[in-house]
């Protein structure tokens, strides 16, 4: 019920996929949509369905309560449709002589099996806790698990019951997709990865987490900044959503910016604003 399609001969002759998601960031639960499945079928191009299903999709996740809208793609292609490159975050390399001088006090283990099989309600209750990351039920979230084949690893201080750290690992792509827990306890899990791993693994983190940033930074054998690609859809909504980190009597961006304007304006990806406190940064011109 979350695709729109174009069907033509009994093909699909286009598709896009919406799906409504709540953003925890910095204390701050922001409604936004994420757009995917973004496609043409072979001999169909160029007549507009995509375009058409594009704006249908964007108009429905303002009417559903979204602020923003957010899609990865070619700027130049999206650009049109209000899409801008905004907010950052930082892709880290990462290998076994890197990362010697993570200490290593701490039980890093895999968890047996497939993690959308049998992930702990206690792990799924420490990434509630201590993650800037999607607002989703356990059921939607163990959903998502099984589209690629991760693996759950935890770090657990020595003496204690439970671990305090945990990660999503991806063997085939060498990639951590999640990080979640006490940064030491993560430091830890990153370190033990790349020891194991032949050549480098991939840690992609916002700087909104800074122990972890820092702790990546100073152990990682190259970073990289990159930027999402973000649309306003309602700036009432937005400011609404930021409300407790914005400091009353602040300037608000001018409501007659087209979106990429509005895109620009709260969450410029502007290097002179690192470190900065959310992933998707409002702008110095919040002074936040």
């Amino acid at each position: 019920g979350r695709h729109a399609v174009v069907r033509e001969g009994g093909r699909i002759a286009a598709c896009v996929g919406m799906y409504r998601m709540t953003l925890r960031i910095a204390g701050c639960e922001v409604p936004f949509a994420g757009i995917g499945q973004v496609s043409t079928g072979a001999g169909f191009l160029g007549r507009g369905f995509m375009s058409a299903l594009l704006e249908r999709q964007l108009a429905r996740a303002r009417d559903e309560g979204a602020a923003f809208a957010w899609l990865g793609g070619r700027h130049d292609r999206y650009r049109r449709f209000g899409f801008e490159t905004a907010g950052l975050v930082f892709h880290y390399g990462l290998d076994a002589r890197s990362t010697c001088e993570i200490p290593q006090t701490r039980l890093v283990d895999r968890l047996p099996g497939a993690p959308a099989d049998g992930l702990p309600e206690a792990l799924h209750a420490l990434r509630e806790r201590t993650g800037d990351i999607l607002v989703e039920p356990r059921a939607t979230y163990l959903r998502r698990l099984r589209r690629r084949r991760w693996e759950a690893w935890t770090a657990t201080p020595s003496g204690a019951a439970a671990p305090d750290a945990w990660a999503l690992f991806d063997p085939e792509r060498k990639t951590l997709d999640e990080l979640s827990g006490d940064p030491d306890g993560c430091l830890e899990i990153v370190a033990a990865l790349a020891r194991r791993a032949d050549g480098d693994v991939f840690a992609t983190l916002s700087p909104s987490n800074r122990a972890l940033s820092e702790g990546l930074r100073r152990a990682c054998r190259w970073v990289s900044p990159a930027s999402n690609m973000l649309s306003v859809l309602d700036l009432d909504r937005l400011l609404a959503a930021y409300a407790p980190l914005i400091r009353p009597g602040t300037r608000r961006p001018p409501r007659d910016l087209t979106p990429s304007e509005l895109a620009r304006a709260c969450f410029g990806p502007e290097l002179s604003s690192f470190p900065v406190q959310l992933p998707f940064h409002l702008a110095d011109h919040f002074h936040i």
